[in-house]
This record gives structure tokens, C-alpha cells and sequence, in this order.
């Protein structure tokens, strides 16, 4: 049955009522509910970033200070590598000067006459220097066996038992001293360590 519009039945009004008012309160709950989820997502976003910048940052931090260190560390090997250096700088020095005397008194034995006053004098330095200063620079067993292969032909051994074989032989083993005292050189300035004639052959005489 029907009724008319100005009879509304009091109870199927409230009823309609009710009903609009849970749809409202339905629908506020979702908005409340979505709007609380994204707010749970925004903080978790943000504390992530948070997270993740202060990773950053704490490494970023650590890679300085490992770089800090590594430069401090070199900083201080080069000068302990200067330091050292002009501690050893006299010795490298008076190591050089006895290199190149040797040289230049092998060189002077092997090639003038033996009757030559400058040889006699030469063969008189090469023994001061072979029984004493010469020790300083034989660092290495190709040097000190170069001093004792000319000393031993100097003396007439080693098949330097004539004045031919002897002059031979001297001219040949003076290139091999001083290309042994340029090895010598060579451990403290970094030379190549090698042998410049070590294929040297000459007619023999």
C-alpha cells in the first residue's frame, strides 16, 4: 500500500537516514584510512631516503679518511725517502767518485806502454785502491770479481803470462771492470744492470 507523500512513513525515513549516514561514515573511513596509508608510506619513504643518505654520507666520510690517510702516509714515506737520501748522499757520492777513478786507472794500466811512467803510477793506484777504498763499491759479485780478474792479470795469472797476452788481456778486462762499475752505480742510480760486452771479442795478438 502506498502511501502519500505528505504521510512518509517515520520508519522507513530513518531507515534512509541511517543509511546515508553509514555510506558517509564508510566513506570518511576510507578516505581516513587511504590517507593514513599514504602518510605510512611517505614516512617510510622518507626514513629510507634518510637511511640510504646517511650510508652515503658515512662512506663518503670513511673514503675521505682512508684517502686522508693514504696521502698522509705517503706524504710521510716521501720524506723519510728524502731524509734518507741525503743521509746517504755522501756515500753515494764518494761511491761514485771511486767508480770512475777505477775506470780511469784500469783504462790508463791497459793502455800505455809498460815502460810508461803514468802506467807505473796508475798500476800503484790501482793496488791502494783494490786493497782498500775499492771495498766500498763492491756491492755486488761481478764487481769484486772484475777488481780480482784484473789484479790477477796485473800480476801475471790467468793467462796473462806474457807481455802480449797481458796486453791483450788488460785491454778486455778494463771494459769489463768499468762496465762492472757502472753496475755498481747502477743499484744506487738505477741503471740497467747490464753487461756492455759481454760478447766483446778481439783478434788476440
Amino acid at each position: 500500500m502506498v502511501l502519500p507523500n505528505d504521510k512518509i512513513d517515520p520508519i522507513h525515513s530513518q531507515t534512509a537516514a541511517e543509511q546515508k549516514l553509514a555510506l558517509e561514515v564508510r566513506e570518511l573511513k576510507w578516505k581516513v584510512s587511504r590517507s593514513y596509508k599514504l602518510t605510512q608510506i611517505t614516512s617510510i619513504v622518507l626514513a629510507l631516503l634518510a637511511v640510504a643518505a646517511f650510508g652515503w654520507n658515512l662512506r663518503q666520510f670513511n673514503q675521505q679518511q682512508q684517502d686522508n690517510a693514504r696521502a698522509a702516509a705517503a706524504a710521510q714515506a716521501k720524506e723519510a725517502a728524502t731524509v734518507e737520501r741525503e743521509l746517504k748522499k755522501p756515500v753515494w757520492e764518494r761511491q761514485l767518485t771511486l767508480s770512475l777513478e777505477i775506470s780511469d786507472v784500469a783504462a790508463a794500466i791497459a793502455t800505455l806502454p809498460p815502460e810508461d811512467a803514468r802506467r807505473r803510477n796508475a798500476v800503484d793506484r790501482f793496488r791502494q785502491l783494490y786493497y782498500g777504498p775499492a771495498i766500498f763499491i763492491e756491492d755486488t759479485v761481478d764487481m769484486k770479481r772484475g777488481m780480482i780478474e784484473f789484479a790477477n792479470c796485473l800480476d801475471g795469472f790467468d793467462g796473462c803470462d806474457s807481455e802480449e797476452a797481458q796486453s791483450y788481456r788488460l785491454k778486455i778486462l778494463s771494459k769489463h771492470l768499468t762496465n762492472r762499475c757502472r753496475g755498481a752505480i747502477g743499484l744506487t742510480w738505477q741503471l740497467p744492470q747490464q753487461d756492455l760486452y759481454e760478447n766483446d771479442t778481439q783478434p788476440l795478438p
